[in-house]
């Protein structure tokens, strides 16, 4: 395996023998994993192959440290336009037709300016904004833009732990069979901290 960008510079990955390219020989610039600016862990990618051979790669993690020592980070979905436009109409108790054309309208919103605002959308839409349903149904899409609507499974991000990941952050079983999750997305485990006894790995 082979790792991308300036990975290939890395002495580190030179030195974990991840890189067949020695940086030093070749006078590459091999800091930037070391670089005490950065002020946190070595953050290196790696392009690995898509279907069986990456599945095998996370099981050996799991193999590796255990179903307590590694999980996969989750992946918060927030809520947009659309979906939130879905879920209040649900609430409302609009029918298929009417939650159709506001999911439509609502997700079809692009920011043009100051005054390209939902309001507008609505109105011109042919929408009573003075109507206290249309109106409260407005407010609620807007609050509820960005807010967390569920979690899901990283695509390729592990938490590896030394002792028991469960004793640090909550886990749960992941749907695909074999997987196990964490119920903190990438930024929640980076505004945790780097410590010695955890680390991220991304696959």
């Amino acid at each position: 395996m082979q790792g991308r960008g300036s990975a290939a510079n890395s002495v580190v990955c030179y030195a974990l023998g991840i890189t067949a390219i020695d940086p030093v020989g070749m006078d590459l610039l091999f800091e930037r994993f070391l670089s005490e600016e950065r002020g946190e862990w070595p953050d290196i990618d790696l392009d690995l192959p898509s279907g069986d051979e990456r599945e095998k790669a996370i099981q050996y993690v799991y193999q590796r440290y255990g179903k307590l020592g590694a999980a996969m980070t989750a992946n918060v979905c927030s809520y947009r336009g659309r979906s939130a436009a879905r879920e209040v109409g649900k609430a409302f108790g609009f029918d298929t037709e009417t939650l159709d054309r506001l999911a439509t309208l609502v997700g079809n919103f692009e920011w043009r300016g100051p005054n390209d605002t939902f309001d507008r959308h609505f109105a011109s839409a042919g929408l009573d904004l003075s109507h206290k349903r249309i109106s409260k149904y407005l407010d609620l899409c807007i609050r509820l833009q960005d807010l967390p609507r569920h979690l899901s499974q990283h695509s390729g991000g592990m938490v590896v732990c030394q002792g028991a990941l469960d004793s640090v952050v909550p886990l749960e079983p992941a749907t695909m069979p074999g997987r196990v999750v964490v119920q903190w997305d990438k930024d929640d485990c980076a505004d945790m901290g780097s410590s010695r006894s955890t680390c991220s790995a991304w696959v």
